[in-house]
């Protein structure tokens, strides 16, 4: 789900800092059309970083991947250079690899290489920041031009140890990586732990909310308890153990509204009724104002590097029932009672939803939730944090 960026138009009150003339790259493994939570989190920082310093140059590299999404891909962006890599995963040799355990990942750098090599020197030599999403682009980008490490900065936005099910190999994947990785960007203190390293200019930074967009309401009490899944949906993320767990809740006056794309979305399409609704695809402003109509918004995932839904969802005014595989990344939030950790089994979720029959948060304690995720996670000081480390890499790089 994605928003015009509409950067000509922020107010002229952000851009009090002198330019730096810095050349920032954003390195995104998925196309940008897709509009899940890594999409949106790059397109909402050079939002924001743009807006602080308009003589910046950022080009967003992206690849023609859409993965199970159903939106249409994009290919350009106002005021941004836009370019697109041919993903691996777009090829069809690559893809029957992707059927072998443990093969796919380890080859996913030497295909990425032979598609896009001319391009990455071109776009190497020129910029001063490359900011990569996922780590195993980094091996795609640096084999062949090593300079790429003393300006590379690794988001944890899709994790920071490619195969969770195997630590061994986790660790000597990262232990290659780890030359090649100038800056680490962790989302949690979780990630920072599991990972184990804290080099000079690593650093902690969570994503954000558009909080002036995602707000509660005030809504009058029907006596119907609306539940909420919206973000991708496929088995990843929990979506038909969510249905089989509404399948079997014992109340008729609750509905579940499933909103986004995904693998599946047909399955979800195909057992709509009065009962459970699936929106689809809905664009970010009607998202904003669709989200506070509801009660409990359920995240039963498999599992996330951060979850930018569930801030989104209790910026809204939202109680959260949260997968127990998020446990530690969230705790602020439960510690103030906005969310529940639970398991993503059909039972424990079915067990949530019949706990939290006919469960109301009151309008006081919404506002009282905004205003924590607006001091904790407002997008745009969040971006500022970020470009000031940029900047500092840059520097350190240029000394």
């Amino acid at each position: 789900m994605i928003r015009p960026l509409n950067i000509s138009n922020m107010s002229s009150k952000i851009n009090e800092q002198k330019s730096s003339r810095l050349n920032l790259v954003f390195v995104l493994f998925s196309n940008i059309g897709i509009g899940a939570g890594t999409e949106t989190t790059v397109l909402t920082y050079v939002k924001y970083i743009k807006a602080m310093d308009p003589d910046l140059k950022i080009t967003i590299v992206q690849t023609d991947s859409m993965f199970t999404s159903n939106n249409k891909p994009v290919d350009k962006l106002p005021d941004l250079d836009v370019m697109t890599f041919r993903s691996p995963h777009s090829m069809k040799l690559y893809r029957l690899s992707e059927r072998i355990p443990f093969i796919s990942h380890k080859i996913y750098p030497f295909f990425y290489i032979i598609l896009n090599n001319r391009k990455i020197k071109s776009i190497s030599k020129e910029c001063d920041v490359i900011y990569f999403v996922y780590q195993a682009d980094i091996f795609a980008w640096a084999l062949l031009n090593p300079d790429i490490r003393s300006k590379s900065v690794v988001s944890g936005q899709c994790g920071l140890l490619p195969n969770p099910s195997n630590r061994t190999l986790d660790k000597l994947i990262f232990k290659l990586a780890n030359k090649y990785q100038f800056s680490l960007h962790y989302l949690t203190k979780l990630q920072m732990s599991e990972v184990g390293r804290n080099g000079k200019y690593d650093f902690l930074l969570p994503s954000g909310v558009e909080t002036d967009n995602f707000n509660p309401i005030n809504r009058n009490d029907d006596g119907i308890t609306r539940f909420v899944y919206f973000g991708r949906v496929d088995k990843g993320k929990g979506v038909p153990d969510l249905l089989e767990a509404f399948k079997k809740y014992p109340f008729m006056d609750s509905t579940l509204t499933i909103i986004g794309t995904g693998d599946a979305a047909k399955a979800v399409e195909s057992q709509k009724s009065d009962n459970i609704k699936y929106l689809g695809f809905i664009d970010r402003e009607s998202l904003y104002r669709e989200i506070p109509n509801y009660d409990i918004f359920i995240l039963p995932t498999h599992g996330e590097s951060f979850g930018l839904v569930v801030i989104e969802a209790v910026s809204s005014g939202l109680f959260c029932l949260v997968s127990e595989t998020q446990r530690g990344v969230f705790d602020d939030l439960e510690s103030i009672g906005a969310i529940e950790y639970i398991p993503n089994t059909v039972d424990g979720i079915l067990r949530a939803m019949i706990k939290y029959h006919g469960f109301k948060v009151t309008y006081e304690k919404k506002l009282e939730w905004h205003e924590f995720i607006k001091e904790h996670y407002n997008w745009k000081n969040i971006s500022r944090r970020l470009y000031e480390r940029l900047k500092e890499i840059a520097e350190k790089r240029n000394k």
